[in-house]
């Protein structure tokens, strides 16, 4: 398993290394560890490496830069063959698509006959004009020595499938989670931000970078404080647009309902502090936040894009939204802040829908059998 970024895509792969079965896979992770600690990832202690080890598993540290720096990805190619000329494994599994761009020619230089890629959103679609061309191009030369893509969501595949002939080396395997226990006490934590027991707390587990579009929800929350005092919004996560978004913040007038977490480690204690979780991406894989606030019988409202749209059951589980519309979002954000009883509904629907679609369990088990397969057709 080889990956370049943290967050969903370093969830994903850990809940792949707990769950498969040790007496069918040795699973051996490969991660730029102190670059994306640096960068993202926070405290040692959450480092890949140091989650690998908890989990009694092997694992190589690789640094490779997230964003795309020819020198060093050239650099990390050859050394990723390298890797591979030792461990041999029987399949490699890139996850994020800077991962697919080195492991796929390093798989190939390196003799591994079986390729994996979970992009979990294609790169190209995040641009337009000449790199949105530049990076569809490279997609396109990798695509013949792609033993098998993996679209985490139906909405995904369509849209791959769309720009690709992949045919049966497409495949859809949904992302998975376990159903988490609620803690007894939360009041902590939200305490720790000024919220107190009967305000309605909003949580974004997000990243601020324009994918992420977290200006839609403060221009939401504009609208919602003038109607509803008690809504409180924490966001949850670090990135680029962090001082501009905070700066937008004061120009509305928020700074007594909206707070900046930054990087947050460990994040279900505070989703299960939360009542509410908010995402307003302009597209993702599928969004782990989503399934993990499911999961705790959280209700959530998303944005009705790629990704999000496929794990939000619309009036079940939560509500969807057309992207980038604040007043939509306000709309359900203030429903759902007046009616405690539609917020527990929601809930109940959330954690049923995660053991009939997106259990952990059932992922792994694709996986699985996809990795068995894989490994056969290359030996």
């Amino acid at each position: 398993h080889f990956a370049v970024s943290a967050g969903g895509v370093k969830r994903h792969v850990l809940d792949i290394a707990a769950g498969s079965d040790r007496e069918r896979f040795e699973t051996i992770g490969v991660f730029p560890d102190r670059s994306l600690s640096s960068s993202v990832a926070g405290s040692m202690e959450n480092r890949y490496r140091a989650c690998f080890a908890e989990l009694g598993l092997e694992c190589h540290v690789l640094e490779v830069p997230r964003e795309l720096s020819p020198l060093r990805d050239l650099s990390a190619v050859f050394s990723l063959a390298k890797l591979i000329r030792r461990l041999k494994p029987d399949v490699l599994h890139c996850h994020s698509s800077k991962a697919g761009l080195i492991g796929r020619v390093a798989a190939r230089l390196g003799g591994c006959d079986a390729v994996c890629f979970t992009p979990q959103v294609m790169y190209y679609t995040l641009h337009s004009g000449w790199r949105r061309a530049v990076y569809l191009a490279a997609e396109k030369v990798l695509a013949p020595v792609t033993d098998a893509t993996v679209a985490v969501s139906q909405s995904e595949f369509d849209d791959i499938s769309r720009d690709f002939s992949f045919g049966s080396r497409l495949t859809h395997i949904p992302n998975g989670v376990l159903p988490q226990p609620l803690p007894a006490d939360t009041g902590n934590l939200r305490r720790n931000f000024e919220i107190a027991d009967d305000d309605i707390f909003l949580l974004s587990p997000t990243r601020c970078e324009p994918q992420k579009d977290v200006r839609t929800l403060l221009l939401a929350m504009s609208r919602v404080h003038k109607e509803e005092l008690r809504a409180k919004l924490v966001v949850a996560g670090a990135g680029p647009q962090r001082a501009e978004l905070q700066i937008l913040t004061r120009q509305l007038g928020l700074e007594d309902c909206v707070r900046f977490a930054g990087w947050v480690d460990d994040m279900p204690p505070l989703m299960a502090a939360a009542d509410v979780i908010v995402l307003s991406s302009v597209r993702e894989g599928m969004p782990y936040a989503i399934l993990e606030a499911s999961a705790m019988g959280k209700p959530v409202i998303g944005s009705r894009v790629i990704g999000t749209m496929d794990c939000i059951q619309d009036g079940r589980s939560g509500y969807l939204v057309p992207c980038g519309d604040a007043g939509a979002f306000a709309e359900k954000i203030l429903q759902l802040c007046g009616d405690a009883e539609l917020r527990a509904r929601l809930g109940a629907g959330g954690i049923s829908l995660i053991h009939e679609t997106f259990h952990r369990d059932l992922m792994v088990g694709k996986l699985e059998a996809l990795y068995e397969g894989l490994a056969r057709r290359g030996r």
